[in-house]
């Protein structure tokens, strides 16, 4: 999804490579013709992609909160474990964000499931 949200001075290096998607992944029009050439385009050369989704999980993650991959193994794990489980990476100031980032993972799984 980065391809279709950055501009060519977006250095992907930095958090940038995440915060991007969260910002903007939830506007990105999955039926548009870029997108959808893209996708051809991958599926005429046989390229597999492996996105490893749940490690992007994380960018709707509050602090206090669990992320979801890890909420059913949570209770096995030593304490500063679980608590580390508990720590935000992503700045989510309010609930407005937070239904952004939301909606921008959820992008992010239904585009993954065009591929």
């Amino acid at each position: 999804m980065l391809n279709f949200l950055s501009t060519p001075l977006t250095d992907t290096r930095t958090l940038e490579r995440f915060y991007i998607p969260a910002e903007k992944g939830a506007s990105l029009d999955l039926d548009s013709l870029e997108v959808q050439e893209f996708i051809e385009r991958l599926r005429n050369k046989n390229i597999v992609v492996d996105p490893t989704l749940a490690t992007f999980d994380f960018i709707k993650q509050r602090n206090g909160e669990i992320a979801d991959p890890y909420k059913t193994i949570a209770d096995f794990m030593p304490p500063d474990v679980r608590r580390s489980f508990k720590t935000s990476t992503m700045k989510i100031a309010d609930d407005k964000t937070a239904k952004r980032y939301e909606a921008s993972y959820k992008k992010m799984v239904e585009f993954v499931g065009r591929l």
